[in-house]
């Protein structure tokens, strides 16, 4: 299959760096999640406007695109258990590493 063909969406983009090496690579973008409104603007600006400004603490909003996809990029934060840190057990953000992990099965 050549790369070209293949579809990725991306959670927690930022301004879409991890999303700019797939592209660059011929993946095609199908779209991104992120909850930073200035980064939503940056990745509009770098990449496409396919991108949902949402928080991901619940879920993706639209589920549905997974299934369209043959690729999943994520760049979760890791503020709550980075050893440069304070590595807080409690940090609301740890289960998003958990929630990437159960996408990526689908």
């Amino acid at each position: 299959m050549h790369a070209g063909t293949l579809k990725f969406a991306s959670l927690f983009s930022g301004c879409g760096g991890f999303d700019l090496g797939f592209i660059n690579q011929g993946f095609q973008p199908i779209g991104a999640y992120d909850c930073n409104q200035d980064a939503v603007d940056n990745f509009k600006a770098n990449i496409n406007d396919d991108i949902f400004n949402v928080d991901l603490t619940n879920g993706v909003p639209n589920e549905r695109i997974l299934s369209k996809i043959d690729a999943l990029i994520a760049g979760p934060p890791c503020q709550g258990f980075s050893t440069a840190g304070k590595r807080r057990v409690d940090d609301e953000r740890n289960h998003l590493l958990t929630l990437t992990g159960h996408l990526a099965k689908r």
